[in-house]
């Protein structure tokens, strides 16, 4: 992911910056900000008897100038911060103890339950190895289908649409749900071609076709966006704990902006998934880009493309070995020269 996002926003111009700050920074800044100056104005933490009517009809101009400096201050601090708010929900914390212990617990926890997927989607797909489609239709549309059946099916396909979220090594398993969605599109977009994905990313931002990378960029901001919209929801759940810790029942109020983020959690990881998808699709359409930008010769075969790829991945990747035989090296494929015109002949 690191890459992913890094060649994506590096490669934006100067108005989808200002976009993206309006957008992922300024707006839901703006709605934390709200959100607490109401929370001060309803009596809360204060001893007083929480009113949020009151809290509404009281607005007024100066509140009205903190929200322009506040929003301000907290886009322009955390936008610098989205990488990295990512890479925290991906599961990169640390190697401190505790980060250790809890990316090991969330890192078990998620081969277990990938190893259940695995298995519920082979006992599936045995079913229909060893059940025609006739039968298995008549069966599945019966009304005297059970109810037992019906459930093994669909839990047979929930486990193998919720197995695609997972990378297919159980080495590449991550702590969370998005580093997961993240890792198996690391690992599996242009591998069909030898290509190295994390390698080719920041070339062939550069070289695709400008609707191909401007659908990628779009995948990335629906990314960004539910992110944002997670952490925001979640430094919300934590004013509302401060401010409501000694008002009783009005603690429960956290739940509403934790269910945001929860929501906007589960969001960012379909966002993932598609912005996946767009970016294996960039590598499909623009490879041969790719391949002329950099002189090589178009393959003219899928097995000739491999094996180029193999050495192509180590030269991006910067491992190459000098000390390779230069039959494994790669043939550059230059343009001709132009022939220059002949001069043009002078009338008498």
């Amino acid at each position: 992911m690191a890459v992913f996002g890094d060649a994506v926003q590096s490669l934006s111009g100067s108005r989808i910056v200002g976009d993206y700050f309006t957008i992922m920074g300024f707006i839901p800044s703006t709605v934390l900000t709200s959100y607490a100056i109401v929370l001060v104005k309803s009596g809360a933490w204060s001893g007083k008897h929480v009113d949020f009517a009151r809290a509404v009809s009281t607005l007024d101009a100066r509140d009205a100038v903190v929200l322009g400096f506040g929003s301000m201050a907290i886009a322009l601090a955390l936008f610098p911060l989205q990488f990295r708010m990512i890479q925290w929900l991906e599961g990169y914390w640390g190697r401190s103890w505790v980060a250790m212990r809890l990316a090991g617990a969330a890192t078990a926890r998620h081969r277990v339950r990938y190893r259940a997927l695995v298995h519920s989607a082979a006992r599936y797909q045995a079913h229909f190895n060893n059940t025609s489609p006739d039968v298995h239709l008549r069966r599945s549309v019966a009304k005297s289908a059970s109810r037992a059946d019906l459930r093994a099916l669909l839990d047979g396909a929930e486990a193998i649409r919720l197995a695609t979220y997972y990378p297919e090594s159980m080495v590449d398993i991550m702590p969370t749900r998005l580093g997961n969605v993240l890792r198996r599109h690391e690992r599996t977009a242009g591998a069909v071609y030898g290509l190295d994905a994390m390698a080719v990313v920041h070339r062939l931002m550069l070289v695709a076709d400008e609707k191909h990378t401007a659908y990628v960029r779009t995948q990335r901001a629906n990314l960004d966006l539910a992110v944002r919209t997670s952490i925001t929801a979640l430094l919300a759940t934590v004013v509302t704990i401060g401010f409501m810790w000694s008002d009783g029942w009005w603690l429960l109020l956290a739940l509403a902006p934790y269910s945001l983020a929860f929501a906007a959690y589960l969001g960012a990881v379909r966002a993932a998934y598609d912005y996946g998808l767009s970016f294996a699709t960039l590598i499909d359409l623009n490879r041969f880009a790719l391949y002329e930008a950099l002189h090589l010769p178009i393959p003219p075969t899928y097995g000739a493309e491999r094996r180029q790829n193999e050495t192509l991945a180590k030269m991006l990747r910067m491992s190459i070995d000098p000390r390779d035989e230069p039959a494994q090296w790669l043939a550059y494929k230059h343009p001709d020269p132009e022939t220059p015109k002949p001069p043009a002949a002078s009338s008498a």
